[in-house]
């Protein structure tokens, strides 16, 4: 006799892995509000150095390799353009400071319209505050949005803004698991 299996509503909560990104997020965000100079150089130092060493490690295993694979592998070359990256990232940290705003408002941009998505997944399972999540979604496009345009002078109030749009971000997204497992739970009761 065939096993059938029976519709779980548990298997559609969102589990411990999102917990833990969201509180991330949160974390990440009060330091870069907190203390941006210091989060931002310590950040792009501690990826500059990651990338030398990884250049280095491939570049050193290139050359300490012995076997026929080492005709064929791309250790060399990917190990410079790491190295590289390393070097460039380290050395041009300031120039780099003005993109990565936008990337974080962009950032920013996508999770708002992913939560317009879960505001309308609610709305349809008859959450009756599905508005919260939606105001919260549009919260989110008008930061990432102002992130991007860059209104402000300083880079380091733009980090500071990025960080309180991150730990405000990260917040939303702690509620919106809670709703979205509260809601789900209750939706798919027999």
């Amino acid at each position: 006799m065939a096993n059938k299996s029976r519709f779980d509503p548990r298997n559609l909560k969102s589990g411990w892995p999102v917990w833990v990104a969201a509180a991330a997020a949160l974390v990440f965000g009060l330091v870069l509000l907190i203390w941006p100079g210091i989060a931002t150089d310590v950040i792009l130092n501690l990826c500059g150095a990651a990338l030398l060493i990884a250049g280095a490690w491939k570049i050193a295993r290139y050359f300490l390799r012995k076997d026929d694979y080492r005709a064929y592998n791309w250790d060399l070359s990917v190990g410079l353009v790491l190295a590289l990256c390393g070097l460039a990232l380290i050395a041009f940290k300031a120039a780099l400071l003005s993109v990565v705003p936008v990337l974080f408002g962009i950032a920013l941009l996508i999770g708002g319209v992913a939560k317009i998505q879960a505001a309308c997944n609610l709305r349809r399972m008859a959450y009756d505050r599905w508005y919260l999540t939606m105001i919260a979604a549009v919260i989110s496009c008008i930061l990432g949005f102002l992130i991007i345009a860059n209104p402000f002078a300083t880079t380091l109030v733009l980090v500071r803004v990025i960080g309180a749009s991150i730990a405000i971000e990260a917040v939303q997204d702690l509620i919106s698991i809670l709703t979205y497992n509260r809601t789900v739970t209750t939706h798919f009761v027999d």
